[in-house]
């Protein structure tokens, strides 16, 4: 039973690790975003550029199809990787068992 326990708090040590990241990346998304955009428009000097909005969309998208994507991985590994494959390995050995039984 200790193999069990040890083995189960080192994957929730890992999903720990893997939710601080994503939260960490969709902090310095808002942030850097942010900042940009306060220092593209010039916000405290009144005068807004319109040529620099096309950097700051792309800057948004790029960043944004990135954070999607370590979001779905996030997920992926917690939700699915974790119960379909555990249930496909569990498979796979009980019939291995039951093929050299044979």
């Amino acid at each position: 039973m200790k193999d069990s326990k040890k083995t189960a708090y080192i994957n929730a040590k890992k999903k720990v690790e893997a939710l601080r990241q994503f939260y960490l990346h969709i902090i310095l998304f808002v942030i850097v975003n942010t900042i940009i955009v306060i220092l593209n428009n010039d916000v405290f000097q009144g005068q807004g550029d319109d040529s620099a909005m096309v950097a700051l969309f792309f800057s948004f998208f790029i960043w944004g199809i990135g954070l999607v994507f370590h979001g779905l991985y996030v997920l992926y590994v917690f939700k699915m990787k974790s119960n379909i494959l555990k249930r496909w390995e569990e498979k796979k050995i009980q019939q291995l068992m039951e093929k050299e039984d044979l």
